[in-house]
């Protein structure tokens, strides 16, 4: 009788003192990368940045300027991808209609001011540009 009880008391000592010493482990996740290489190359309103392998994920910042390491986001675009797509967003639709409407009437220092908008360079968002724009529209909605 006194053998069936301290056989699980004993277990049971046994597996708590187990316990501490496994949760004392030091664990050491080290970090590999192969970093370096690549650059921009730029032109004709397009950028392609390119590397030869992944940095480290975190944050460099300083004197105003600051790095970011990890994933690459996806696309960037360096203004519109194409003239009279306002929104960037690869085509020329009513979104971009209600963006130049938003600009329409506005000069360089106005909040509302688009650069992307003031297609005869003037610094004055008019008809002239909505006509230049109207342009790039059919351009697009006939291709």
């Amino acid at each position: 009788m006194f053998q069936k009880r301290l056989c699980p008391a004993m277990v049971a000592l046994v597996l708590m003192s187990w316990a501490p010493a496994t949760l004392a482990q030091n664990f050491d996740v080290s970090w590999y990368t192969i970093d370096g290489g690549g650059g921009t190359s730029a032109g004709s309103g397009f950028a392609v940045t390119g590397t030869i392998g992944q940095p480290d994920a975190g944050v460099m910042a300083g004197g105003g300027f600051e790095i970011k390491g990890g994933f690459w986001p996806g696309p960037q675009f360096v203004g519109p991808p194409m003239p009279g797509d306002l929104d960037a967003d690869g085509d020329i639709d009513l979104d971009d209609y209600n963006a130049f409407l938003a600009a329409y009437g506005s000069t360089v220092g106005d909040p509302a001011y688009n650069p992307s908008a003031d297609f005869d360079g003037d610094n004055f968002i008019g008809m002239t540009d909505f006509g230049i724009w109207y342009g790039h529209y059919l351009a697009f909605a006939n291709s």
